[in-house]
């Protein structure tokens, strides 16, 4: 169970740096964002 967890929250992350590497592609960047992905 627990590496079902470690595996979703690995490709949910996965997920979240593509998405904000697209936003920052697109010239929609999010300070905050940015900052809290570079934090974790």
């Amino acid at each position: 169970m627990k590496n079902l967890i470690l595996a979703t929250l690995l490709v949910a992350s996965i997920l979240v740096m593509a998405y904000v590497d697209y936003q920052t592609i697109q010239g929609a960047t999010y300070p905050t964002l940015a900052q809290e992905s570079q934090n974790q």
